[in-house]
């Protein structure tokens, strides 16, 4: 194609954000003799790539004609999704880096040499991880193996092994040993030489000659017990992974020098616990090492191998551990054991200092003399210990009959126990950070003091209790496929409002909700003749004279003679879903509000089970949906006040929390599942989700909520909804209210007919 045919083509594909020209003619210079057909073959995906990212795409016409050259053009669509599912999870770089290797990254895939990438499994990974080690525990994707005690940093991609399955297998072992590592106290547990030091393993690396060698022999030490450890707990995984772990081996380089025939040995051993080391100086070391009960014994074997070792080791001695076993990230754990000790300082002293004014007035006076005495003593008279009982200490442990501790105030030789809820929190604190620091109570009586630490009560506490996030995918048409992991929705509980909203409404309504009541009470109450039944409460005319007929003519009589009245029982589970976006100020927000009242007072009349939910939001990590009542919640007073409360915020990012509620109605059983949304307009946000994107992802999260089970249907006051609304929902699923004020009465009256 001539070069003027090129550039018309491109800016037909990249309309309406046209780029520079002279940019354009420097991309389009290699393509100056490419036949027309294999130029409209590679131009054709410029439209997925082009509104992800210009560089990009730049990037991709660089490279697509030598793709080419090594793929199938049947296999060009499948290359480029791969291109920007790598650009999503590790920017620009990795999917630079996917395109330039096409041969490892995406033609051994299609050999049947898979590995396994951190998005596709995290789903699995997820679970395992959280219930072997922590609710908490986050997995994320990235260079290094790395934790920070809060979240696990795992390889964005795994392909040590041809087949997918052992490459899981490896995602499992990585998590396994983090585990062990978690439970051994490997990251958390101080030797009693650094007892109460914040950054107990960063301070005597400080102090070490070879600070890297010193943190090499330990993780290495605590790795060989975590092996222990996993064979102990977890056999059956250790022996499926015997075969990866042998292939995974390091390899002993043709180094000779200490530090590297110990680190090999050492890895041997790792690998398989009983084996005995050929070298018997090095074999007398790891026998030491392997008599290692916790992380203090490992510490203090590691210092005495580093003070032996660290004069004979070379610049390039071999310090490497097996794959599975990570390494060290002592400032992100720093921080994270930082953050969490001021956590737990924060929750405790305000806690205590809740307890401290519930106290009588002369005890308190006490205790406030006691603690401002204690701040006059010097630091090294009031080291900080929990191991006895000290009677001059206000604040002691101590141990019952039942071999259990327990904390107390003491207050002239009178101990005064603590509540429940602050023994538990006393626990968290002693065992993160091994004793409770006077400070703690001399923090609490001062805050009670001062009259801060009160006891929390409806009025003065914020309500709103916000959930951790879920991630879900989002459809782009353009690509034919989804962004993995791309939206982030947050559920929050929405604090009720005290006004005179439902009884304005309740009186504004009181016909129409009168006659809901009866219309209800009808359906909950809707009763038919069943026939030919063997029993019943009449005889069926029709049967009986069929009967007859058979016996006559030689056949065997039916015994099929009866008529039964059957009541229906309704089996029903309803979610509303209310766009909460800012267009809905006003007389809009106020009608779609009034509307769940009536829907409320019919659906408590009917007796179905029902939830509600608001959703709004602004970009993609940060999708909110907002708690109005859960499907097995009481429609109470308080439930009302959340009603009240729902007024406009931000964005219509409509397909996560259609995706969400999907998720909710997992495991809710019933005969019919209803998602009804209410919305006054088109699924739109700040980013890029608009137009026909938005549109599509909406429809596919409509598509993937029909799969498992849920009937979708929409009530709509946007009068340009017929141009969109029946190719996101299907023609019949949903509904176009013309004037604002009669969507109360509309509202009800489709749900009676959807449900009857």
């Amino acid at each position: 194609m001539d070069a003027e045919a090129l550039k018309k083509l491109y800016y037909r594909l990249v309309a309406p954000d046209i780029p520079n020209e002279w940019d354009v003619e420097e991309q389009l210079a290699a393509y100056g003799d490419c036949d027309e057909a294999t130029c409209q073959i590679i131009f054709a995906q410029i439209p997925a790539i082009w509104p992800v990212s210009h560089s990009l795409c730049y990037n991709y016409l660089g490279m697509a004609r030598n793709a080419l050259s090594c793929i199938d053009t049947s296999q060009l669509d499948n290359w480029v999704r791969g291109v920007l599912d790598h650009y999503e999870s590790g920017g620009l770089r990795a999917a630079q880096t996917y395109m330039a290797e096409i041969e490892a990254n995406f033609l051994c895939t299609l050999r049947g040499e898979e590995g396994v990438t951190f998005a596709e499994t995290t789903k699995l990974l997820l679970p395992y991880a959280q219930g072997l080690i922590s609710p908490d525990i986050q997995l994320t994707p990235g260079p290094r193996i790395v934790t920070d005690t809060e979240t696990i940093t795992l390889p964005p991609l795994i392909r040590e092994f041809q087949n997918k399955e052992d490459n899981f297998l490896l995602y499992k072992l990585i998590i396994s040993y983090q585990w062990a590592f978690s439970t051994n106290q490997t990251l958390t547990t101080a030797p009693d030489d650094y007892r109460g030091h914040k950054l107990w393993l960063s301070k005597a690396m400080e102090q070490a000659t070879a600070p890297d060698l010193l943190g090499a022999i330990y993780l290495g030490l605590e790795s060989l017990r975590a092996t222990h450890f996993l064979v102990r707990e977890l056999p059956g995984l250790m022996r499926r992974c015997h075969k990866i772990c042998r292939l995974l081996q390091v390899v002993q380089t043709q180094k000779s020098d200490p530090v590297t025939i110990f680190f090999h040995q050492l890895n041997k051993l790792i690998l398989e616990p009983t084996l005995i080391p050929q070298d018997p100086e090095i074999n007398a070391l790891l026998t030491t090492a392997q008599q290692s009960k916790s992380a203090q014994d490992s510490f203090h074997q590691a210092t005495m191998l580093h003070d032996l070792f660290a004069p004979k080791a070379g610049d390039h001695s071999d310090t490497r551990l097996p794959l599975y076993c990570g390494q060290l990230h002592l400032t992100a754990v720093n921080r994270v054991r930082q953050q969490k000790t001021q956590q737990l300082e924060n929750r405790f002293v305000d806690e205590l200092a809740s307890f401290i004014l519930t106290l009588p007035p002369g005890e308190q006076k006490q205790l406030a003399e006691h603690t401002e005495q204690k701040e006059r003593i010097s630091d090294t008279q009031c080291e900080e210990s929990d191991t006895a009982v000290i009677i001059d200490q206000p604040l002691t442990l101590a141990r019952l009959e039942d071999n259990t501790t327990t904390l107390f105030i003491n207050l002239d030789n009178k101990q005064i126990p603590l509540p429940e809820s602050l023994q538990e929190r006393a626990s968290a604190i002693r065992d993160h950070l091994g004793h409770i620091p006077d400070r703690y109570l001399s923090s609490a009586a001062g805050r009670a003091g001062s009259g801060l630490g009160r006891v929390p009560t409806p009025d003065t506490h914020d309500n709103t209790i916000i959930q951790a996030p879920f991630l879900y995918d989002e459809w782009d048409f353009r690509r034919k496929g989804f962004r993995k992991n791309w939206c982030a929705v947050i559920e929050k509980d929405l604090s009720p409002t005290r006004s005179n909203f439902m009884a304005t409404t309740r009186a504004r309504y009181r016909g129409q909700i009168s006659k809901l009541h009866r219309q209800f009470e009808m359906l909950s109450n809707q009763e038919r003749f069943v026939r030919h039944q063997t029993d019943g409460t009449d005889i069926d005319f029709d049967s009986l004279v069929e009967s007859l007929a058979d016996s006559r003519a030689g056949l065997a009589p039916s015994d099929r003679l009866f008529i039964r009245l059957q009541r229906n029982e309704r089996d029903i589970a309803v979610l509303f879903l209310v766009d909460l976006s800012n267009s809905t100020e006003g007389w809009v927000g106020t009608a779609i509000k009034e509307a769940l009242v009536l829907i409320c007072e019919a659906m408590e009349t009917v007796g179905d089970r029902y939830g509600i939910y608001g959703f709004s939001g602004m970009r993609r990590s940060r999708c909110e949906i907002f708690r109005v009542k859960e499907l097995n919640e009481k429609y109470n007073e308080k439930t009302q006040g959340r009603i009240a409360a729902l007024g406009p915020r931000e964005y219509t990012r409509m397909g996560p929390a259609i995706r969400h509620m999907t998720h909710l109605f997992k495991g809710i059983d019933a005969r019919l599942r209803l998602l009804i949304t209410i919305t006054d307009g088109k699924p739109e946000d700040y980013d890029d989700y608009k137009g026909e994107y938005a549109i599509e992802d909406t429809r596919h999260a409509l598509i993937e909520a029909k799969s498992s089970g849920i009937h979708p249907f929409c009530i709509t006051i946007d009068q340009q909804a017929h141009e969109y609304m029946g190719h996101m929902y299907g023609k019949g699923n949903y509904i176009f209210v013309n004037q604002v004020t009669k969507l109360p009465a509309r509202m009800a009256d489709m749900y009676r007919i959807l449900t009857s």
